[in-house]
């Protein structure tokens, strides 16, 4: 249950942070902030061109992932545009700034729900007090300075209450969410019977409804509580405040049994949330979680010779106490893999360090919802392990198992990846020497080398999908990863990336892919290669641009400068005309395949000795560890403009093109 909420949470605070941080949004949004400051008008801000680009630009992500609605809010609390003009000018309260400063420290987050007074556009009829929360992250300037914070609206009557269902255990079994005070924040199973029992009243939703307290009697026998007598919080809410204090007491179990909110004796579970300030609880009815050992007292009683039949009922009457115990236990697991944290994300899924429960290996384990997927977003994920697990390069990702749990997550897991991916050695480390850069371009072509001769084309070959480490104390060793978008050259095979669809990261797209996503080849791969080679030798990518369309545009177009012309200073001639060659807009043009690539490389005359790569490791290896564990802490996708991964119907961005 929680691996479920956490990855649900998870892809709301992605889907969030993709949204404030593209350039279009950042930069609209800082004109909205500028532009409250010096009139304070909701109707201004509702007439701005920028408003109406801003809530155009969110309404398939906010629908997607939300109620399509949104809230921007300055650093100083105050919101400056929302798609509910009631809300522009108002203050974030003081009980509901916890979220909202920890975007504004720099990391998306999911709010609690919180009671607010919306206008009808939201629920029908106005001035009426509804349970809201919002995904927020934070908004950045060309500076990297968060100057706002953007809200996606969530109901958490909704799909957030409704990832909690599938933890339902037998007829009264249950799983929610509360707060430290023991305020429920999520749907109760009990919901009618709360009506029934005077707790709630008629159309009243037990979201911030009801406090999770003992009444001290059962209410669904009809009983009332004593008058005078004040109710005191259950034992699952005094375990969530327990753990809520101390950090070592974050989960817990009672299967000895207590009285829930309705005074039905239950066994249960619970684990405290800290980021979000939630407890997770999962319950189930005493006498439904022991409903065999009844049975086998009657079996004891009667016959000493069904012995073994009774063992086999105590363990049957047990059963449901068990899940409840590794509900907790093993909170973050999938098939033999415990979850430990997460440290990426992208398109296809969600990255986690894990361990195998036995040979307590670490892996990485990438995992997809399937509750809001598509049928082909689950074949392109599972074609995506098929495909990859037939490669066995060395520089090639290997992966380890894949599976699916009953409640609908798809997972494989690979090896897991201790170093820096290329972009990240570059920004924090500078241009590489040419020497290192030919070390690195012959390895990402052998992985290819092998992958071209499977008929299997990347298709997202770029520096985030590239990572360099140390292997077996060997240094520099390239791994290539994410065959998401990979596509067979046979064209009697299955094509799960639809033939009228770019896809593909802008700064590394080669100009026929863009013209015609089907003429994808060997060749389209090795433009991409040749892109890294410029990207690592200059310091940044061929061709930068203000929007995805000016980077397309560039990569038809126009002519790259010259790697050496770009740097100022000599570049060896073999490998820039390598480079300039394989960037060439005719596939005709450049080299036909990754071995006459690595044969070029060969003989452009640059090495890089082997003792230079494990000095540069043992000066460096403190940061590289350090920025390892700073990007597994905070993972983020790779959103900068042209460098995210995308899918763009043909029709539309060629249609686009055209028009430019």
């Amino acid at each position: 249950t929680e691996t479920g909420l956490r990855i649900w949470l998870e892809s709301r605070e992605d889907a969030v942070a993709l949204a404030a941080s593209q350039v279009d949004v950042r930069k609209d949004c800082q004109k909205l902030v500028a532009l409250y400051e010096r009139m304070a008008s909701s109707e201004a801000i509702q007439k701005s061109d920028e408003f109406q680009r801003v809530k155009d630009m969110l309404a398939g992500v906010s629908s997607r992932y939300g109620t399509g609605h949104f809230v921007v809010i300055g650093d100083n609390g105050i919101t400056v545009a929302s798609s509910n003009p009631a809300l522009i000018g108002s203050k974030t309260p003081a009980d509901r700034t916890d979220a909202f400063s920890f975007a504004l420290s720099g990391k998306a987050i999911v709010s609690r729900p919180f009671l607010s007074e919306y206008t009808g556009q939201f629920v029908g009829r106005s001035n009426h007090m509804i349970a809201t929360m919002f995904a927020m992250a934070p908004i950045r300037d060309d500076n990297d300075n968060v100057f706002a914070v953007l809200g996606l609206r969530v109901d958490p009557r909704g799909r957030f209450s409704g990832v909690l269902q599938g933890a339902r255990l037998g007829d009264s079994g249950e799983a929610y969410l509360l707060d430290r005070a023991g305020t429920m924040l999520s749907m109760s199973r009990f919901e009618n019977d709360l009506v029934r029992f005077g707790l709630l009243s008629e159309g009243e939703s037990s979201v911030l409804g009801i406090k999770v307290k003992n009444p001290q009697c059962d209410l669904t026998v009809g009983e009332t509580s004593t008058d005078g007598v004040e109710c005191d919080a259950t034992r699952l809410v005094k375990g969530i405040q327990a753990g809520a204090l101390n950090p070592t007491a974050r989960k817990g179990i009672d299967v000895n049994g207590y009285q829930d909110y309705r005074g039905v004796m239950v066994v249960g579970a619970w684990s405290w949330l800290p980021k979000y300030g939630m407890g997770l609880a999962a319950e189930i009815d005493h006498e439904e979680a022991y409903a065999g050992m009844t049975f086998i007292r009657w079996v004891l009683a009667g016959a000493i010779g069904l012995v073994v039949l009774s063992l086999a009922v105590v363990s049957f009457g047990s059963v449901l106490v068990s899940r409840l115990r590794r509900r907790v236990e093993r909170s973050r697991q999938l098939g033999q893999y415990t979850l430990e944290k997460k440290i990426g994300s992208g398109g296809m899924g969600q990255v986690y360090l894990a361990r195998h429960a036995l040979l307590k290996r670490p892996t990485a384990l990438k995992v997809m919802e399937s509750v809001h997927t598509s049928k082909d977003d689950r074949l392109r994920f599972e074609r995506e392990v098929q495909l990859t697990s037939q490669l066995s390069h060395p520089n090639t990702i290997s992966i380890y198992d894949y599976g699916h749990t009953p409640d609908g997550v798809f997972y494989y897991v690979m090896e897991y990846l201790e170093g820096l991916d290329l972009q990240s050695l570059v920004s924090r480390f500078g241009p590489c020497p040419p020497g290192r850069v030919v070390r690195i371009l012959d390895q990402i072509c052998a992985s290819l080398e092998e992958a071209h001769e499977h008929g299997l084309v990347h298709r997202d070959i770029k520096p985030a999908n590239i990572i360099l480490c140390e292997r077996g104390g060997m240094p520099d060793v390239v791994k290539v990863l994410d065959f998401g978008l990979v596509k067979e050259l046979d064209p009697g095979s299955l094509a799960l990336t639809k033939n009228d669809a770019l896809s593909g990261t802008p700064g590394y797209l080669a100009p026929e892919v863009i013209r015609s996503p089907k003429a994808a080849d060997a060749r389209s791969d090795l433009y991409c290669v040749a892109a890294i080679g410029y990207f690592l030798l200059v310091g940044h990518p061929v061709f930068d641009g203000s929007t995805v369309m000016d980077v397309l545009d560039k990569h038809l177009y126009r002519q790259p400068v010259r790697p050496s012309a770009d740097l100022g200073s000599m570049v060896p001639q073999g490998l820039e005309t390598l480079l300039m060659d394989c960037l060439a807009k005719d596939p005709a043009d450049r080299v036909q395949s990754a071995s006459e690539f690595r044969l070029r490389l060969k003989h452009s005359g640059v090495t890089w000795h082997e003792r230079l790569a494990h000095a540069w490791w043992a000066a460096n290896r403190e940061m590289i560890m350090q920025a390892h564990v700073e990007s597994s802490a905070t993972p983020t996708d790779d959103v900068k403009e042209g460098m995210a991964t995308i899918q763009i119907d043909n029709r539309s961005w060629h249609d686009d093109l055209q028009s430019d």
